[in-house]
């Protein structure tokens, strides 16, 4: 049942909103919202600041609660990283990620070592690719994992609160094919501007600082179109959405006529449809949408843009457990080879057997039951004594096979010889019966008794005879040549 929830974190150094989503039906469902705040003061002790971490806050509130959950997914502050377009040679995804660090490295004059690197492509041409590179300082990041884990809250992923952000819209707005929308949503500390783009390039993002006491028309006024600029959009927004924190409620109005683009308010609860109550325990909706969106990578199978897969690779239960499957997939396929080569062998030794045997038997077929013949190559010797075996049972029984058996054919000379005149004085030299012909060789003692022998055979109802007759020491030589009636 856990399973089928993921954890959502947004988390900062001093407060983190969690969102509890079920993986169930086409669209998640806000099982549990609420945000945590680190109260204690600098002069704390370290113990007593890492009891009141948020991470350790998130885990007393769900074991408090009973809430069961398979995956954690973290959206990080963008007070914790910087952002930078880079230009990279590449095109190929794979070819960027290996490459990234030494562009990002070379830009920012900082040893890749202290560095903790994702990235989204934004753009590509004929020179290679358009790039958005999030750093953060790899030690900070470092340190919240470590709280995180000790809290028994070990995230699949850890990526930008921006990129989340611009996730959950994605997945939740439903909006024209032809609309070129602009968001701008306002967290407690950070304005957060996107603008999406086409499959598959990733969002064009901007996130900045905004005081408590600035007025967010007015920041919104100037801020808007050096976004714009600066992202050279090929073609111009037709919509703004806007969605608030607090008090301070940015003047549509006056922003759409500064502007000069339509804009309406967004309401990030009402799009992911929870709960009006599930939010009393979130002090801000758009960091719970970034929460949801953490969690939605988890939860649809998207790919994270994961700070942890360059310094710290997640090594939690679905590593776990992918490469246990595969260190079983390998020994099973090892032992069924071990096992085929077992049972070749083994087939291999009684093929030799049989082999053997075979030749053994076709020798002495040749000399007991063939008539020195060699038995036919393509027949099993078994099959042909079989045969003969059943031949010898049927002569046994009196069944001689059919008419053109070699045990029918010498019953039709036998009996033609037997009708044959008794004065004939017949003498014979050689009897010869095949499959194929007969022969009758002999002499009488003149031509008329052996006519008298050919009239007999001719006479027969089976039988169709030759005769060749030559004289012999006064006796009248023949030879009669056989064959069926058709």
């Amino acid at each position: 049942m856990e399973q089928n929830n993921c954890l959502g974190i947004y988390l900062s150094k001093k407060r983190a909103t969690a969102v509890l989503l079920s993986r169930k039906g086409s669209h998640p469902e806000v099982l549990r919202c609420f945000s945590v705040q680190d109260e204690a003061d600098g002069d704390s002790s370290e113990q007593s600041r890492q009891g009141s971490s948020p991470a350790v806050q998130i885990a007393q509130m769900l074991a408090s609660e009973g809430l069961q959950y398979g995956e954690v997914a973290v959206s990080l502050d963008c007070t914790l990283y910087t952002q930078h377009n880079l230009h990279s040679e590449f095109t190929e995804h794979k070819q960027i990620a290996n490459t990234i660090v030494f562009d990002a490295e070379e830009a920012l004059a900082r040893d890749a070592m202290d560095m903790a690197l994702t990235f989204t492509v934004t753009g590509t041409d004929s020179t290679g690719s358009q790039a958005t590179v999030f750093a953060a300082d790899r030690a900070v990041l470092n340190e919240m994992l470590d709280g995180l884990q000790a809290a028994d809250l070990d995230p699949t992923a850890i990526e930008p609160d921006i990129l989340c952000l611009a996730r959950f819209l994605e997945q939740n707005l439903s909006l024209p094919k032809d609309a070129n929308p602009l968001f701008v949503l306002f967290s407690q500390r950070a304005c957060h501007i996107i603008k999406p783009q086409d499959h598959p390039l990733g969002p064009l993002v901007r996130s900045f600082v905004v005081g408590a006491s600035q007025n967010k028309t007015v920041v919104l006024t100037r801020e808007i179109p050096l976004t714009l600029a600066s992202m050279n959009l090929q073609k111009p927004v037709d919509s703004l959405f806007v969605a608030n924190q607090g008090d301070d409620q940015p003047d549509i109005k006056a922003l759409s006529q500064t502007t000069g683009i339509p804009a309406q308010t967004l309401d990030p609860s009402a799009l992911a449809r929870a709960d009006k109550s599930l939010l009393d325990d979130c002090d801000c909706q758009v960091e719970f949408a970034m929460a949801c969106g953490a969690a939605i990578a988890e939860i649809k199978h998207i790919k994270p843009s994961d700070f942890r897969r360059s310094f710290a690779p997640y090594l939690g239960k679905k590593m776990i457990l992918q490469r246990t499957l595969r260190a079983t997939s390998v020994f099973v396929t090892i032992s069924m080879i071990a096992l085929g080569l077992y049972f070749q062998l083994k087939v291999m030794r009684i093929n030799s057997y049989i082999g053997d045997y075979d030749s053994k038997m076709r020798s002495d077929f040749v000399a007991a039951a063939n008539y020195g013949k060699p038995p036919r190559a393509r027949r099993s010797i078994i099959s042909q004594l079989d045969q003969i075996h059943r031949q010898i049972q049927d002569i046994k029984k009196g069944d001689f096979g059919g008419e053109g058996s070699i045990p029918a054919k010498l019953t039709y000379m036998l009996e033609a010889i037997n009708k044959a005149p008794a004065k004939i004085s017949l003498q014979v030299s050689s009897v010869s019966v095949s499959s194929k012909a007969m022969s009758l060789i002999g002499n009488t003692n003149s031509r008329t008794s052996t006519n008298a022998l050919y009239n007999s055979f001719k006479a027969h109802a089976k039988l169709d005879p030759i005769i060749s007759y030559r004289e012999r020491a006064n006796r009248d030589a023949f030879t009669i040549t056989l064959d069926l009636k058709k």
